[in-house]
């Protein structure tokens, strides 16, 4: 079994379990590789694998089998870049906080190591956005496994967004901002402004403007199927163009189209790890003094 291991920081009070991460994945026959800014991190501490090797893109594996994120969430979603249209599993290890994608636990490593083994685990498929322009903007990098945002830069104005679904329009926002998110991204950016939560296995989008200045502007869920066209205007001419946890500002000339990506991000999840298993844990549904 090959996996490979991306991450992008390194915190110095998780040495101990990046060593035994290791040191198990060794004695268990499981070859690793290792982006290279996580080794470049481990190698600064005092961490130094065997028989490991540095990556710095997908282009570099070799029949790799799954993908381990260790971090939070922004650390998946990082892996996801990387692994692209390869639809190459990925398992997300928490060393966050929260942690919605990244829901295995660090004091697990031994039982996920022989779940690893065996097989006994679940992928969830979560459908992406892809993003395309009339500029020359995210190249290398059109997909987002969260969501696609659109914000006013350093300026107290609001700005207006321009939207339509399939050339026809909907609706023109006077906002700070506007979300366009995926099933999974709806526990993200989204879920904070007011967007509803959406099952993974949904197919649709939504869209959840940023503090708006109309009492009537409010989450819409659209079927995926539809083309979404974005434009802005605004005082400072620029606006600030969020995939995933990449931005790049953007002028009033731009014009930005999303749809479903024609592939899938595979998460790999235990049994008690399961969609709703975690928002019962994360958002402590359920836990009252009452039951």
């Amino acid at each position: 079994m090959r996996i490979a291991l991306v991450g992008i920081k390194a915190k110095p009070e998780f040495k101990e379990f990046y060593t035994k991460l290791y040191t198990v994945f060794n004695q268990n026959g499981i070859e690793t590789l290792t982006y290279y800014l996580l080794r470049q991190e481990l190698h600064r501490m005092g961490v130094h694998p065997e028989k490991d090797y540095a990556f710095r893109n997908a282009q570099e594996w070799n029949k790799v089998d799954l993908v381990i994120s260790l971090g939070g969430d922004g650390t998946v979603l990082e892996a996801a870049r990387i692994a692209g249209s390869l639809e190459i599993p990925i398992l997300g290890i928490n060393l966050g906080r929260l942690g919605f994608l990244a829901t295995t636990t660090m004091d697990k490593l031994d039982e996920l190591v022989i779940l690893l083994k065996q097989r006994k685990y679940r992928m969830s498929a979560r459908s992406l956005l892809q993003l395309r322009s009339n500029k020359s903007i995210f190249v290398g990098y059109d997909f987002a496994l969260n969501d696609f945002s659109l914000h006013k830069t350093n300026n107290s104005s609001m700005i207006t967004i321009h939207t339509w679904l399939n050339g026809t329009p909907l609706n023109s926002y006077w906002a700070d901002g506007l979300i366009i998110s995926t099933p999974t991204g709806a526990t993200g950016y989204s879920l904070s402004c007011g967007g509803p939560i959406i099952t993974p296995d949904s197919n649709c989008f939504v869209i959840t403007p940023v503090a708006p200045h109309s009492l009537t502007a409010r989450p819409l869920v659209i079927a995926d199927h539809h083309e979404i066209k974005c434009t802005f205007e605004s005082r400072s001419q620029t606006a600030l163009a969020s995939l995933d946890s990449r931005s790049e500002l953007i002028g009033l000339d731009c014009e930005v189209y999303l749809k479903k990506a024609p592939f899938k991000v595979f998460l790999v999840y235990f049994e008690e790890n399961d969609f709703f298993g975690v928002l019962r844990n994360k958002l402590f549904w359920g836990i009252d003094k009452r039951n």
